[in-house]
């Protein structure tokens, strides 16, 4: 075990970097919270080693470049340890050997990037091109005024804001930047004080969480109002959000708390969304294609709020189950288009909504069943269309109308239960039932009700008293 004084002389002793490689007086770096990053030239190691060593004997913990690894993944984990909120600041030895190194060049780069505080230690007149330190200090100065000038360098902000105003909220911030792409949980803050003033953070940017590959869970706190699309763009890690209730506000002619998503793109690991349980009369969340993509998210739980916006779901292939409450009439069309995976729907007592839009179903190849809302009244066109395995339906008595193309392509619809008289309107004319149901082999007419069939069918004995049944002729 090596002293102070023998590492200095071992140091001073050493003809190139190359001799110390494997001297084992290379002080072991630290990348624990709270290090300091520094920038140097190897070059110049008979100066920037024993800094290294005076730094970390008075408790200051260091990172830097060793010259034991090498390659991509090691230039790779130089960048996210500059970019990382666990590190404090920049210390750069500047000198003629830095200002010419490729490699030095590279981390210049990315620490004007990363916008950390810089401490430049001069061993030469010489400093890089573009780079504005924080705090400048000769080489030959005691450690004391190294140590007193880090010290007072300004620390890092794990979140950047901006002051929004918007229609409905007034003045609030903004988040526009994380300064941590290692990140792998983030809490946002319901206030942030920008100059003097204290804000509600109700608005996540385009951008803000942009390329954080280790982010795994976000929690986004109540009184929230607009996360923009691309907020978390290229986070492939990204398994889950949660929801809290969105702020108070107006909406047209509407007063409620009302929250807006728009699409969350390439958040393809997305697993699991929790919304906010019930709390308020009037709650509505506005998915604006938000969730469309997320290939990985197998379950959503919307029975205390109300969800609305075209293709809010679209292509989610592994969702298998959804729970569907409060509505109002601007439920989102194609909102489940093409969820392969989909075999249960369940509309709770919460359902205001008179209508299922457009689309809603479309192409859920694994929806076996599905039991309406109470009150619907219209089921728009191609609603359930190429539900391949939709096998029977019970329409309520509240259903009045069917668009023609509801249940195109529904091949293995085979019953069809009727309760109320139901017209079919397509394209400025009227369909026949069996039309609209071209593949059903039976159906289940409550008595009084009367409809005319194109094809030839067959009045049968039925269980039912309150039903006649009527079998295809094939």
């Amino acid at each position: 075990m090596y002293t102070l004084e023998e590492k200095l002389k071992i140091i001073d002793a050493a003809h190139s970097f190359d001799d110390l490689k494997n001297s084992a007086i290379l002080p072991e770096p630290c990348g624990e919270d709270g290090y300091y990053f520094i920038s140097y030239s190897h070059r110049d190691f008979k100066q920037v080693i024993p800094d290294i060593l005076a730094f970390q004997k008075a408790g200051i913990k260091i990172w830097y470049d060793r010259g034991l690894e090498t390659g991509i993944s090691w230039f790779k984990d130089v960048s996210r340890k500059i970019d990382s909120f666990r590190c404090k600041g920049i210390i750069i030895y500047s000198s003629e050997n830095f200002c010419k190194s490729a490699s030095c060049a590279r981390e210049i780069a990315q620490v004007i990037e990363s916008k950390k505080s810089i401490l430049m230690v001069k061993l030469e007149n010489r400093a890089p091109y573009g780079l504005t330190p924080n705090a400048t200090i000769d080489y030959a100065s005691p450690i004391v005024e190294k140590l007193r000038s880090l010290h007072m360098l300004p620390l890092p902000a794990l979140y950047e804001f901006t002051v929004t105003r918007m229609k409905w909220n007034g003045a609030c911030a903004a988040l526009t930047k994380i300064n941590d792409r290692n990140v792998t949980r983030i809490e946002v803050p319901k206030f942030t004080k920008i100059g003097k003033k204290k804000y509600r953070v109700r608005v996540i940017l385009q951008n803000a969480f942009s390329a954080c590959h280790n982010l795994r869970e976000v929690v986004i706190p109540d009184g929230w109002s607009f996360i923009y699309s691309g907020a978390f763009l290229n986070c492939p890690s990204l398994r889950r959000i949660v929801l809290g209730h969105p702020s108070k506000c107006r909406f047209g002619l509407l007063f409620g708390h009302y929250g807006f998503i728009q699409q969350l793109d390439r958040c393809s690991a997305l697993s699991s969304i929790e919304f906010p349980t019930k709390k308020y009369h009037n709650e509505y969340i506005y998915l604006e294609e938000a969730f469309r993509n997320c290939i990985d998210l197998n379950k959503i739980d919307l029975k205390d709020v109300g969800i609305c916006g075209d293709n809010c779901f679209r292509n989610c292939s592994s969702l298998e189950t959804a729970t569907i409450g409060p509505s109002d009439s601007m439920s989102g069309y194609f909102a489940f288009y093409d969820c392969s995976s989909l075999k249960s729907v369940t509309f709770t007592a919460a359902w205001r909504e008179k209508s299922l839009p457009a689309g809603m179903f479309m192409r859920c190849s694994s929806l076996e069943k599905i039991t309406f809302p109470k009150g619907v009244e219209i089921i728009q066109g191609h609603c359930f269309g190429y539900c391949t395995s939709l096998k029977e339906i019970n329409l309520p008595t509240s259903i009045k109308t069917i668009n023609g193309a509801a249940f195109k392509m529904a091949e293995n619809l085979k019953t069809v239960v009727v309760n109320s008289k139901i017209t079919f309107p397509l394209n400025e004319k009227f369909c026949s039932i069996d039309e609209v149901f071209p593949y059903a082999e039976t159906f289940y007419i409550r008595k009084g009700l009367a409809y005319d069939f194109v094809n030839e069918f067959e009045q049968i004995p039925c269980e039912c008293p309150d039903h006649s049944a009527f079998r295809r002729i094939k």
